[in-house]
């Protein structure tokens, strides 16, 4: 079991794992749960797939008001993703809330919000595989990463573990759109293999060129274009969305992929619950790599907090919409003239006949 306890300065740092988690805020009164408390911590003490985190006391009011979580009870578990404040009676029905979760599809779950941190990587497991087989493969992965709880992203290969971008999750075309809306569907994962979709540098248009990268502050690894396509390297993971899609979703910055053959990097960042889009084309690899270097230090962070466009409407998508939907209402309304027009002479003519 890892524990953690923040400080201000120390969650600057932006903790995120990619394990199954258990959150508890519990607060200055954490002795009221001790009785329940303490067994747990003692079962999961060697158990990796297991964390308890103790988020500090200046957080709280964000992360209740964040998710609506009463100030009591003091335990918060994450399950299936989201938090969910309960009251368990005693250690056993604790103990049974985690095995549930465990045993449930989506067990490796972030454990902040995002108002106060970056995002988790969140990650399914392949098809076909057991929970315990998936924790085995995850820790696996994590022993030959350096420091991995200090980054969202871990070193994923296709025969493993991955992130996603769930091309079923749609956008309402007509409406407001929240920012959560454009969140979740950037985000969204499945359990798709890695083999799936290339992310090398692709030189056609008609291939999966919008490289889509979210940008936590400290993320420091550099990721290379040259690579294989099963590989992610280091922390950075890439998912991917192929022309349509982006040109259909993410056309804010006023570019669009058409007619684009290099890699495209669309870049997001966020400060002060704002979010910000930028897109970014490299016809090189060493260039890609050295703009990704010197956004994810920080170096391009100033232009980037802007707040986020809302999506556009569905005939702002394409051009030919809008003209087809114009030639239509100038279609009706000449059509309605030439009815009234045609009325109008066919009486003429029958009064002429009397």
């Amino acid at each position: 079991m890892k524990k953690f306890e923040y400080s201000q300065s120390e969650f600057d740092e932006s903790f995120r794992t990619p394990y199954f988690a258990l959150f508890t805020n519990m607060n200055k009164n954490k002795g009221q749960y001790s009785d329940i408390w303490e067994p747990i911590t003692r079962k999961y003490a060697n158990d990796d797939t297991v964390i308890f985190s103790e988020i500090a006391c200046q957080f709280q009011d964000e992360f209740c008001s964040k998710y609506n979580i009463k100030l009591f009870p003091y335990l918060t578990m994450i399950q299936r993703g989201y938090p969910k404040g309960i009251e368990p009676r005693n250690s056993t029905d604790f103990d049974k809330m985690i095995q549930d979760e465990i045993k449930s599809e989506k067990i490796l779950c972030r454990i902040f919000p995002d108002e106060i941190v970056s995002y988790p990587a969140v990650i399914y497991g392949r098809e076909g595989k057991t929970q315990s087989e998936i924790c085995d493969e995850l820790t696996q992965v994590l022993d030959n990463v350096q420091d991995p709880y200090k980054y969202g992203y871990v070193q994923i290969n296709k025969e493993s573990l991955r992130l996603q971008v769930n091309k079923n999750k749609e956008i309402p075309y007509t409406g407001k759109r929240s920012k959560s809306q454009v969140r979740d569907f950037i985000f969204e994962y499945s359990k798709r293999q890695l083999s799936d979709y290339s992310i090398n540098a692709s030189k056609s248009s008609t291939r999966r060129v919008a490289y889509i990268i979210y940008h936590p502050d400290n993320l420091s690894s550099i990721y290379d274009l040259g690579k294989a396509a099963d590989e992610a390297v280091g922390e950075a993971f890439v998912p991917l969305m192929d022309v349509n899609e982006f040109n259909l979703f993410f056309n804010f910055s006023g570019n669009s992929l058409a007619n684009v053959d290099v890699p495209a990097l669309l870049l997001f960042s966020k400060q002060m619950k704002k979010y910000s889009i930028r897109t970014r084309f490299m016809d090189d690899v060493t260039n890609f790599s050295k703009f990704l270097e010197d956004f994810v230090l920080g170096d391009y962070d100033r232009e980037m907090f802007e707040e986020l466009d809302p999506l556009p409407e569905k005939m702002d998508f394409n051009p030919k919409y809008r003209l087809a939907v114009s030639l239509l209402c100038v279609g009706i309304v000449i059509s309605f003239i030439i009815a009234i027009v045609k009325g109008l002479f066919s009486k003429s003519e029958q009064t002429k006949l009397e």
